[in-house]
């Protein structure tokens, strides 16, 4: 399917954003908003996103994706994930007006995107956003870094028999060996403070909610449909993977409404051809089963 791609420009509380909106010749009654993720801005890395929105396009979805305030070509303060709410709900605003046709709309995000596509559902519930579609959340803590660091690059070092050579002949800086220890320190008390908050029945009240709290809250009480797709060789995947078994909040294997998907080889941005075309495709077959 043909399509056209044009330069928008919307509001947000006084501060004009810049996006970029491809129509397809015959648009369905679904819509994507692509939410960018990290230091980035509508273009994405290796054009990651000028990509995905001309493949959707092609499969009949209208697409926006656009910079945030503070971002790219867009007025305003940079704001963080936690505090764009505001800029994604006029931007969904404007693409569901750009045709009388849109009646729904899924909000497609990238890492820290993805997180903010889900607090955006906490913070508004918008019925008209019929699904997430989420790359590799954002989910780090100071807790989940250090557990991460351990698991997956110190854990690997330490059955490597290059590293004890290493260790035995002086090699091993005492800096490399000292920031292992305040890693497990931290792991330890953390999980000392977690069981402490569990065991309280005033555990939100004593300590106040976190992000992730809100994206746990989101994900069940989101009414839609959510599709996860989790990179292979991502970290920032790994952590979030991890997050999913160490929760109550993300009960994937007990309802139909989530699919989740391990992206074979793939690093964060999808810099293969292959793995970006199975997200493209995934996406496309996704958004077709529920609109």
């Amino acid at each position: 399917m043909v399509y056209t791609e044009k330069a928008v420009t919307f509001e947000c509380e006084s501060d004009v954003l810049f996006g970029i909106l491809t129509v397809p010749s015959a648009p369905v009654s679904t819509a994507v908003l692509v939410i960018v993720g990290g230091p980035q801005y509508r273009v994405g890395s290796h054009r990651q996103f000028v990509q995905l929105a001309r493949s959707l396009a092609t499969s009949g979805f209208s697409v926006l994706r656009f910079d945030v305030r503070g971002m790219g070509d867009s007025e305003g303060v940079k704001k963080d994930f936690e505090h764009v709410s505001n800029d994604i709900k006029a931007a969904k605003e404007y693409l569901s007006q750009t045709s009388t046709k849109i009646k729904s709309i899924v909000l497609w995000g990238l890492c820290d995107g993805a997180s903010a596509a889900l607090l955006y559902h906490h913070h508004y519930k918008d019925p008209q956003v019929k699904g997430l579609c989420l790359l590799n959340p954002w989910i780090r803590s100071e807790k989940s870094f250090a557990l991460n660091t351990v698991k997956y690059y110190y854990l690997n070092r330490l059955l490597q028999a290059e590293f004890w050579k290493k260790l035995f002949n002086g090699s091993v800086s005492w800096i490399t060996i000292i920031e292992f220890l305040k890693k497990l320190t931290l792991i330890a008390n953390s999980k000392l403070i977690d069981f402490l908050k569990k065991i309280s029945i005033y555990r939100k009240n004593k300590y106040g909610k976190t992000y992730q709290d809100f994206m746990d809250e989101a994900w069940v009480s989101f009414e839609g449909k959510i599709l996860i797709f989790l990179s292979q060789k991502d970290f920032i995947a790994k952590e979030f993977r991890d997050h999913l078994v160490s929760t109550y909040a993300w009960p994937i294997k007990n309802s139909d409404k989530y699919s989740l998907f391990e992206v074979a080889g793939a690093d964060h941005t999808l810099t293969q051809a292959s793995a970006r075309h199975f997200v493209e495709q995934k996406t496309i077959h996704w958004i077709n089963s529920f609109q």
